[in-house]
């Protein structure tokens, strides 16, 4: 079975096995090669990695006669990357489908702004559900998937800014060993990209959902790589095509005319 890994894991398990009892050795280096042949290439170094570090203690259990327990091995990059990207645009994307699309096609306002005879005629947002038949006092609870939908038509380096924050934070901030590390680049990138947005707002520069439209892509495209789950799958599709149907709305008629009525 080691045979049949790369030239490379072969060495590593070889000198990893040189420092394990030699009764004990031929069976781990057999375990460590077979979880190896099922784990992607990307994933065998953080594995072998992993093995290194557990060498005391592995080979103090073997001296006291315990069963070692399995490696568990993290998630590649391809799939870390997959999980920040679901994760950063699933809260701007989503807010969009619901406060934008949902809300302007399930009450007609498509309908009541083409009859209306007033060309100055308009609907306000704020009079359209939830905020119709919302009290004052709970309008708080409706501000997350507001403050989503904007920063999905803001688009352009703040979406990407914004995907690239929230989706690291919630993709790696479980892991304590990375929290400062995590929380220190949110910090510098949230800063940058609040800097950014100021620039572009400031010169009313609009990239036209350019932005959106390649996360879409990029999260549709991230479906294929291996060890995700079907959860994580679906999840990428769902945003992946709403962040799409964001970007074919800015080069459309009705959706411009939909865009236009959520920013007035």
């Amino acid at each position: 079975m080691v045979n049949e890994l790369r030239p490379v894991d072969r060495a590593v398990l070889a000198v990893l096995g040189r420092l394990l009892p030699a009764a004990f050795r031929e069976r781990q280096q057999g375990e460590w090669a077979s979880d190896l042949l099922t784990l992607p290439a990307d994933t065998r170094l953080r594995y072998l990695t992993g093995a290194a570090r557990t060498l005391p203690s592995l080979r103090a259990q073997v001296r006291r006669g315990h069963v070692v327990p399995e490696l568990e091995v993290g998630p590649g990059l391809a799939a870390g990357f997959a999980r920040i990207v679901f994760f950063g645009l699933a809260w701007p994307i989503l807010s969009w489908l619901l406060w934008v699309p949902f809300r302007y096609y399930a009450f007609s306002v498509d309908d009541r702004l083409a009859a209306a005879t007033d060309p100055e005629y308009t609907i306000d947002p704020q009079s359209v559900w939830p905020f119709d038949v919302t009290p004052g006092w709970l309008m708080i609870v409706w501000w997350p998937p507001h403050l989503g939908a904007w920063m999905a038509v803001l688009s352009g380096p703040f979406l990407i800014v914004a995907v690239t924050v929230f989706g690291s934070l919630l993709a790696l901030l479980g892991r304590r060993a990375r929290r400062r590390v995590v929380l220190l680049a949110a910090v510098i990138v949230g800063v940058v990209g609040a800097a950014a947005t100021g620039v572009l707002v400031a010169l009313e520069i609009s990239d036209n959902g350019f932005a959106a439209g390649f996360l879409g892509a990029v999260a549709l495209g991230l479906t294929v790589v291996k060890g995700l789950s079907t959860r994580l799958r679906t999840g990428l599709v769902v945003v992946g095509l709403g962040a799409i149907a964001l970007f074919v709305a800015f080069h459309t008629g009705e959706g411009q005319a939909m865009l236009g009525w959520f920013q007035d």
